[in-house]
């Protein structure tokens, strides 16, 4: 194999000492293509150019202290596994040493396995935050000290990388660690006055004094500063916030922009704090249940005493309207959590133009900027604090104040702001409180999450002064996500369903959605935030982030249509569309009440759940708009009333019973998996060709098997004992049965559809959800349209029978051979049992089960 690789790199052009070299340091030895590469990363003639280095997006994803830290770098270990080879590769994650792709390519392996399990491990709080788990990704070549990153296959540069190079480059090649001497706690800030406290402060103000050191940058791979904390002496600091008051006072375009430092206080961990002793360090919590801070409810107050006008925020957590801060006022130029049509923007992601325009108007307008907690590393959004900061240094003070930056870390633009305040967030904002005498309230209690809603907004999301949308917020409805950025849209799709919240989120009025992106795998949960629905109920917002789809209407407007669509209306000039959704058009209420509605209800129960819903809907309605003497019951009217009651009651409670059975015994079955409602759209008829060719070939295949079987391992005739191709008959059958129980009966997807996707039947408030064709969806759809009778055969036919005749057999099966004379009887009377059922009972369940299809469809 070795002289046949050394031959053919020979044939290539390549010296024979260089090709047997090459063969030498690699794993496989037969491998052709192997050989030529490492040849070519080691200095032979490569035509295709120089190699070319990438700025690694995924670095700036990087949770803190994800990176090894240089001191735990070491050069020359051998690989981990073992391995005997020079070409090693050292993970930047752990500083575990494995072989490269020229050996057994365990540094390859190594990123693939450690990727798996961070996927394992990513929650779904995560994942709907835009939590990206790559694994161990970054690896440092010893040989010539290159850094790879197997997600952008390619070699990378990056700022981070540099101390880590430099590092490997002094052990490799000798050399001491040049490392900065830490200051000491409550030593002074080394800078200037006008750093220190801004160009407005007073210079003879003392400078600050350290409370926290920490050697490490703020946020590696940015313009940043070392992350040691500072606070100002508390006689400076009372002078700074009064100073800050009269600019507040002052301003007319007040903004605020605010960083990840405003959330710590609410156990929502920032970027830059570093050392361990820091001064806003807090608890953790899950976002989804975080609270606002203080510093959050003062900038609410300042907004509701006219002071504040904007706020510009770049967390995710939606922590100021929980506060109380109005949607409408706040640009989440990052991507919002609670937002589904913004998305948190990865760093190689681009920022939705909208929202870049709306921040570039307020850039232009903005006097005062307070930059609250950010550490302003070079973003775009930056702006917002840089700009007025330059138009106060050339303008007159009254037509630009400046920028405020309060931080406990240093930041490139502190020599340029109007006042710079190193204190904690809480700290400042609670002593402007008193200066300014803010009523700071705490937040408002968000009501229970609405199942729908009229809103004064068209189909594509915009506010309208004509038109109305409804929007279906119930279980079960598709939603289309508007402005949703096109690298989101391409991802995720533009429409999602709503699914069951939380409890603790649902009552305070968040709804949750699923987009099934491109399969189950690619799928992702994201909140609409309740304030979002109440500010779209008043009409306060330019847009809304959700559009209900068309088909999901309300019920009597489906009803409106369908009777249309049935002819039984004498006159109807048009579809009533969502415009028109305040209430039932006057040629339905005239319908239902010429009696035409009774005839759809009666035939419809089964047929048109959602119609004979939608005719008892507008009776509903007609019967509020009249008067109480107009609609008086009757003596007999009392008495079907009473009758209709009693049947209502006894009907809800069947339904309970034969819905519990059911569901329990599809969780008892396929466990978490039955709980899972959403919809995949049904597959294309080659799929279903596919799977059906398929499972008729494994039937076949077993059949042959069992055939083969009696052929070759020929048993003892016996009476009651079956050939083996009968008992692979016995198994194909029930392999058939299987699939009908939980998986659509034309589709046969059984590596799919067994898995637990689209299995049951969404109830939602009394109605017939989306049904998937299976057993247990017919079942359930039949007790929900009052199809008990039906329910009920389906159960005895498709469930019960088959199992009773499966026990039986395998019963008789282990009983057959038993020495005990009574055992053996037993199993020919089990066996007699089953020869009965089968004589009435299966003129074939599944002819019942498509003779119900249609009834469904």
């Amino acid at each position: 194999m070795a002289e046949a690789t050394v031959r053919e790199l020979i044939n290539f052009g390549f010296s024979e000492d260089r090709a047997r070299e090459a063969v030498a340091n690699i794993g496989d030895v037969s491998d052709v293509q192997l050989a030529i590469n490492w040849l070519l990363d080691h200095g032979e003639e490569d035509k295709g150019g120089a190699v070319e280095f990438k700025h690694c997006p995924h670095i700036c994803e990087l949770p803190l202290g994800t990176i090894v830290k240089k001191a735990a770098l070491e050069f020359g270990n051998p690989c981990a596994k073992g391995c005997k080879g020079s070409e090693n590769w050292v993970c930047l994650m752990c500083g575990v040493t494995h072989c490269g792709r020229y050996v057994n390519k365990h540094a390859l392996h190594h990123w693939q396995e450690t990727r798996e399990a961070d996927s394992r491990a990513l929650t779904v709080g995560e994942a709907a935050a835009g939590v990206c788990r790559r694994g161990h990704f970054l690896a440092m070549g010893l040989m010539d000290l290159s850094v790879w990153c197997y997600e952008c296959e390619s070699y990378v540069d990056h700022e981070v990388l540099g101390p880590l190079v430099a590092r490997m480059q002094r052990l490799k090649f000798g050399g001491a660690d040049e490392e900065e001497p830490e200051p000491e706690v409550g030593s002074i800030l080394d800078a200037d006055p006008q750093s220190a406290h801004g160009f407005l402060g007073d210079p003879n103000w003392p400078l600050p004094r350290l409370a926290s050191a920490c050697n490490e940058e703020a946020r590696p791979g940015y313009k940043t500063m070392k992350a040691h904390e500072y606070l100002d002496e508390p006689a400076v600091l009372k002078a700074k916030v009064k100073l800050l008051a009269d600019l507040i006072a002052r301003s007319r375009n007040c903004v605020a922009y605010t960083g990840a430092g405003i959330r710590t206080a609410s156990g929502i961990k920032d970027y830059a704090t570093k050392a361990s002793s820091s001064s806003s360090s807090s608890s953790a919590k899950s976002p989804w249940l975080a609270e606002p801070s203080y510093a959050h409810h003062v900038l609410v107050a300042l907004w509701k005493s006219g002071n504040l006008k904007h706020w510009v925020q770049q967390n995710h957590d939606g922590l100021p309207q929980k506060a109380g801060f109005p949607q409408k006022d706040i640009n989440e130029i990052h991507g919002a959590w609670w937002d589904p049509s913004n998305p948190v923007v990865p760093m190689d992601g681009t920022l939705r133009s909208d929202l870049i325009q709306w921040m570039l108007e307020w850039e232009s307008r903005v006097d005062l900027c307070l930059a609250l907690g950010t550490s302003m590393v070079g973003m775009n959004a930056d702006r917002m604090a840089v700009s007025p900061a330059k138009r106060a240094q050339r303008l007159h003070r009254d037509e630009a104040l400046g920028t405020l930056i309060v931080a406990l870390q240093q930041t490139q633009y502190d020599k340029i702001s109007s006042l710079r305040i190193f204190a904690r967030l809480d700290d400042v904002l609670n002593e402007l409180a008193s200066l300014l005498n803010l009523d700071v309230a705490s937040a408002p209690v968000l009501s229970q999450r609405r199942q729908e809603a009229i809103i004064p907004y068209g189909r594509d999301g915009r506010k309208s002064t004509t038109a109305q949308l409804h929007l279906d917020l119930r279980v079960g409805s598709k939603l289309r996500v508007v402005d949703q950025p096109d690298w989101d849209q391409a991802k995720y799709g533009e429409l999602c369903q709503v699914m069951e919240a939380p409890e603790e989120l649902a009552k305070q009025g968040h709804v949750q959605l699923l987009f099934p992106g491109d399969g189950l795998k690619k799928s992702v949960t994201r909140f609409l935030g309740g304030w979002w629905i109440e500010a779209a109920i008043k009409g306060e917002l330019d847009k809304i982030p959700e559009a209900t789809q068309q088909s999901a209407m309300p019920p009597w407007l489906a009803a409106a249509n369908a009777l249309g669509a049935a002819g039984l209306e004498t006159s109807r000039e048009k579809d009533v569309s969502f415009e028109d959704a305040s209430a039932p058009p006057p040629w339905l209420q005239a319908a239902v009440e010429q009696g035409l509605g009774e005839r759809v209800e009666a035939s419809g129960s089964v047929l048109f759940p959602h119609l004979s819903m939608g005719v008892r809907a507008s009776r509903a309605f007609l019967q509020r708009e009249k008067s109480d003497a107009h609609h008086a019951p009757e003596t007999w009217g009392g008495l079907s009333d009473a009758l209709q009651s009693a049947g209502e009651a006894i009907s809800s409670a069947a339904q309970d019973v034969v819905g519990s059975v059911t569901d329990s015994a599809a969780k008892a079955l396929l466990g978490d998996r039955a709980v899972d409602k959403f919809e995949l759209p049904p597959p294309s008829i080659r799929q279903i060709n596919i799977q059906v060719v398929t499972c008729v070939g494994v039937l076949l295949a077993v059949l042959g098997m069992g055939y083969a079987a009696d052929v070759l391992f020929p048993v003892k005739k016996v009476l009651t004992r079956p050939s083996y191709t009968c008992l692979a008959m016995l198994l194909g059958s029930y392999a058939i049965l299987i699939p009908g129980l939980v998986s659509n009966l034309f589709e046969f997807l059984l590596g799919v559809q067994m898995l637990g996707i689209n299995v049951l039947l969404t109830e939602v408030d009394g109605e017939p959800g989306p049904i998937a064709e299976s057993t247990f969806g017919l079942v359930h759809l039949l007790c929900k349209t009052g199809g008990y009778v039906g329910a009920i055969l389906v159960v005895i036919y498709a469930m019960v029978i088959p199992s009773v005749k499966l026990i039986a057999l395998i019963v008789a099966e282990i009983w057959r051979d038993s020495e005990d004379p009574r055992q053996v009887q037993k199993s020919k009377r089990f066996i007699q049992v089953v020869q009965f059922i089968s004589k009435w009972a299966c003129p074939d369940m599944f002819a019942y089960i498509l003779l119900l299809l249609p009834v469904l469809n």
